[in-house]
């Protein structure tokens, strides 16, 4: 998942004496101006052990009758998830030697109709060039990169391999890389992930519905976006319910999404 925020350090438990990386986190929300409502946080099991023993310290012991243990937190909304993914890294987050080659960053136009997208026109995509890797050095899809004098993180948005040094990777916004600069991919790690709800889209499609000349349909829609019509048939003294099932989610605004990694 494409996020332009960064908080934590691979390896490292983000709760375990503090709760600095949630502040860090709501700062990049703010920064953005952000509502204040509808922010939300999501971890993996172990983090949310952490956390709740880190409001055990600060508050004292929780109750056994709570069902929620953390509830919200600096105003996000606490859950966590056990399908929490742990990214594998490429093998050139190994390489303390990298940096950027002297094409820099390159910026390709790429024909909508080559990408599959039913829109006329063109795209930008931009390839980050990395020398200094050794053969076979790989970047997988879904690694964040770090380039010195470049303010925040950069994704990777396709596996890439190192061909005569030198790794040319899609990434997921320009970026004014100056040559011979650092880069840094970081290794293995645990994602959690904070933000606002408008970071993420939603589309749903409602079913068709074939209803008889004397038939009756009534739909709602809630706050999710899902519909449920009811269908009834008078005639035939008998009704059918149909939700509209998810058609499909994607990042919309990566500014308003955090990277917790651990």
């Amino acid at each position: 998942m494409q996020a332009q925020n960064v908080v934590g350090q691979p390896g490292t438990a983000l709760f375990t004496n503090d709760s600095k990386a949630l502040l860090q986190a709501r700062k990049r929300l703010n920064q953005i101006h952000a509502p204040q409502t509808d922010r939300f946080l999501v971890v993996d099991v172990d983090t949310e052990t952490d956390m709740t023993e880190l409001v055990e310290k600060q508050n004292g012991p929780l109750s056994l009758q709570s069902p929620f243990a953390l509830g919200q937190r600096l105003g996000f909304n606490c859950y966590y998830d056990v399908y929490n993914p742990m990214h594998e890294a490429g093998s050139a987050s190994s390489n303390e030697n990298l940096v950027v080659g002297s094409a820099q960053v390159e910026t390709v136009i790429v024909s909508t109709q080559y990408l599959g997208i039913n829109l006329k026109g063109d795209v930008k995509q931009y390839y980050l060039n990395i020398d200094e890797a050794t053969s076979g050095e790989t970047i997988h899809k879904g690694d964040i990169l770090q380039i010195a004098g470049v303010p925040g993180y950069v994704n990777a948005l396709e596996d890439a391999e190192a061909e005569a040094g030198v790794i040319r990777v899609l990434i997921d916004r320009y970026v004014d890389a100056q040559e011979a600069a650092a880069v840094t991919v970081y290794p293995d790690h645990v994602i959690s992930l904070a933000g606002h709800r408008s970071a993420i889209g939603m589309a749903v499609r409602n079913l068709g519905n074939s209803i008889p000349d004397k038939g009756i349909s009534t739909s709602m829609t809630d706050e999710s976006g899902l519909t449920l019509t009811l269908d009834y048939y008078p005639g035939f003294k008998m009704g059918t319910w149909v939700l509209s099932c998810l058609f499909g989610t994607s990042v919309i605004r990566p500014e308003a999404l955090v990277k917790l990694i651990s």
